[in-house]
């Protein structure tokens, strides 16, 4: 069925999840705004309790309260937002006092600089709140604010025409930068003077490519002039942060279109300056992308197709700061990633990675957790192998401390047994290195080795042989 409103001259109709603009002001009507009335089931389903009474605190003290940027943006091409973004016509300290007055959370103050408040209300949603505020001087990567009440001011000073709307609860839309059109003609492009917006902060060039992918159906229909500021900006992503790169990367690594946005970020010369290499396997990442994307990879999983070297790998994550699990991921990949081709059945290859996940951790060959391999194999459109290696119940290692401290070993020097937990004491050795070598043969056996047999195992030549002792004991060795 389709809805029709109207609302300050804009007639907006839904229908088949689209918005139909038919512009009804009159010719002499002589203003950037525009406005438009949403009513929609997924608008009713966001106003929760929780933001209907935050809003309502606002109007008691003579304030407005709107729903801005990509909440906006989704909520007209009917998805549902992640996040409720808010903005308001009072200043900070305003907003504390009228916080404090209703006993409503403010979680902290770290924004407070540039206006923003975020909250928790009844304990059930957070909402982040920002006075609404021009930029009065810019660096390229941070800004130096001045508060306003003029919400066209805040609009225009946005990255995005489609990331500067404005929503009431009521369901009017404000619009002064003609975001509305362009969503629904599915156009991406900076506000105003694209060259001026990007040089404001340099990190607007990956929030295009971030935004394009979730507005446009086709990854070739760039605005010109928003890809000419881009390229001609290549290197001002130089001082941005590697932390706001990073997730910026991610983001649009999650996203489609990006083995073509990959293209670009050689193309333009920006992969330098975000950690990418520079002889980067481009024609390796299409293919890899174009046959998993499908399978969900991790945005670290699709970027291992890019790098050549374990070093390539360690400039990434200068620049960028991986985590612990996405740098072992990708290492693991680049090493694994032509195994298959070694074996010849599918149980040759679950046998192999069962192997590999239960190295021991002290091992210079490091073991790898299934997470890992699943990445594997998405990453190698095998999905066939990654649910077998998630329903993989892996052996348990039959030996512990206990057991080994209680196994009794002939002492040369003092010609008995004695437990390994008296031996272990009197010559320092090193028994999570013991278990370690214990594991290795365990492995090696296939498995079959039982806890008796390698105990068994357990000999004072076994010991000398690895070098089991510590250093400050290496007096004892020459007992051999």
């Amino acid at each position: 069925m389709n809805i029709f409103n109207r609302i300050a001259g804009i007639k907006i109709l839904f229908s088949n999840k689209k918005i139909v603009l038919v512009n009804l002001t009159k010719k002499n009507q002589q203003s950037t705004l525009k406005n438009y009335k949403l009513d929609t089931p997924l608008f009713k389903k966001i106003l929760s309790d929780e933001l209907v009474f935050l809003t309502n605190v606002f109007k008691k003290n003579n304030y407005e309260l709107r729903i801005a940027g990509g909440a906006v943006r989704d909520l007209i091409m009917n998805i549902f937002p992640h996040d409720i973004d808010l903005a308001t016509n009072a200043l900070p300290d305003e907003m504390i006092k009228m916080l404090n007055a209703e006993n409503i959370r403010i979680i902290n103050l770290n924004g407070l600089k540039h206006g923003t408040v975020p909250v928790r209300i009844n304990d059930k949603q957070n909402f982040e709140i920002t006075t609404l505020r021009i930029d009065v001087k810019t660096y390229g990567r941070h800004a130096e604010v001045e508060f306003t009440n003029d919400w066209h001011k805040d609009a225009i000073r946005r990255d995005l025409t489609v990331n500067s709307l404005f929503l009431d609860l009521d369901g009017t839309i404000f619009d002064y930068v003609n975001g509305v059109d362009d969503i629904n003609n599915k156009i991406i492009k900076f506000v105003g003077i694209p060259d001026k917006r990007v040089k404001e902060d340099y990190l607007r060039i990956l929030r295009y490519f971030r935004f394009y992918s979730r507005v446009k159906s086709d990854c070739k229909e760039h605005h010109k002039e928003s890809l000419e500021a881009i390229r001609n900006n290549a290197e001002g992503l130089k001082i941005i942060s590697g932390q706001r790169i990073g997730y910026e990367l991610r983001k649009i690594l999650s996203q489609k279109f990006c083995d073509s946005f990959m293209e670009i970020f050689y193309e333009f010369s920006l992969a330098p300056h975000m950690g990418l290499p520079v002889n980067g396997n481009l024609e390796k990442f299409k293919n890899i992308y174009q046959k998993s994307f499908k399978n969900k990879p991790l945005p670290h999983t699709l970027l291992s197709a890019l790098m050549n070297s374990e070093e390539d790998i360690n400039k990434l994550d200068e620049r960028i700061k991986l985590s612990n699990d996405e740098k072992s991921t990708m290492l693991a990949i680049k090493k694994y990633e032509n195994v298959l081709d070694s074996f010849n059945t599918v149980e040759e290859i679950i046998e192999f990675f069962t192997k590999q996940f239960l190295i021991p951790k002290s091992s210079k060959e490091k073991s790898l957790r299934k997470e890992q391999i699943v990445e594997l194999m998405k990453y190698l459109d095998r999905m066939d192998l990654a649910d077998q290696i998630l329903a993989l119940e892996l052996p348990n290692f039959p030996l512990n401390f206990k057991n080994i401290n209680q196994h009794k070993i002939f002492d040369s020097n003092k010609q008995k047994l004695v437990t390994m937990e008296d031996y272990s004491k009197e010559y320092k050795i090193r028994l999570n290195h013991l278990i370690s070598e214990l594991k290795h043969k365990w492995i090696d056996s296939n498995f079959s080795l039982t806890q008796q047999d390698l105990l068994n195992l357990i000999d004072e030549k076994l010991l000398k042989e690895k070098s089991l002792y510590s250093n400050s004991k290496k007096q004892n060795k020459k007992q051999f």
